[in-house]
């Protein structure tokens, strides 16, 4: 995915914080829980799973590891854009923490799940839809369909860096690959069912420009 005019005004308004930083950051003085947003991702590129809830379960002086939980909690306003379709989206995974000064190396695994409907369309993932759950493809409307869907399960493996601003607050970018398996069902007018299935795979190198919130 390129990126945006506006993700490289966000990559240079990370280099003075860098410059501000003086006291080298503590891992043991972190708190339990962060939050974790991508802004430039939900107004600008579309990017999905927008919003991390973390969870620390390790925690030394050079290291940290935390279990996370995320959803694309934008998802609700775009119901409105194509008429009777909605999408829900999750992920669940293990990012790990290793310190360099006040910089951290982030990495770790995902499950991602999404799911999609539509009515009057067949339905099947779009480019990059294991990052992004509204890269939907739907197709044109067929007389005989009723409600086209489908449930895309997928891994994720991803890699990014951190700078910490205080042991409160970052910023950071995160970059991700997937592989996953989708099975999309169309529901006909007589009641009866199509299916189809297929595997994808998507390398977002710009998955997440994150700000993040440790309490």
């Amino acid at each position: 995915m390129k990126i945006t005019k506006v993700q490289f005004v966000f990559i240079l308004f990370l280099l003075p914080l860098m410059a501000v930083g003086q006291d080298k950051i503590n891992y043991l003085e972190f708190p339990k829980n962060s939050i974790s947003i991508a802004p430039t991702n939900i107004f600008f590129d579309g990017n999905g799973n927008t919003i991390f809830y973390k969870r620390r379960i390790l925690q030394t002086e050079d290291k940290l590891k935390y279990l996370r939980l995320g959803t694309e909690f934008f998802g609700s306003f775009r119901n409105g854009e194509e008429d009777g379709s909605y999408s829900y989206s999750m992920n669940i995974g293990i990012e790990k923490l290793r310190k360099k000064q006040n910089f951290s190396l982030s990495f770790g695994y995902e499950l991602g799940f999404v799911y999609y409907s539509v009515a009057g369309r067949h339905a099947e993932p779009g480019v990059n839809a294991i990052f992004a759950p509204q890269a939907i493809t739907s197709g044109l409307s067929g007389s005989n369909i009723q409600r086209g869907s489908f449930f895309l399960s997928s891994v994720i493996g991803f890699i990014g860096f951190k700078y910490h601003v205080s042991k409160h607050f970052s910023i950071g970018i995160e970059s991700g690959a997937g592989l996953g398996y989708y099975r999309s069902t169309d529901k006909l007018n007589d009641d009866t069912k199509e299916t189809s299935s297929g595997f994808i795979n998507d390398i977002d190198p710009s998955r997440q420009f994150t700000l993040e919130y440790y309490f």
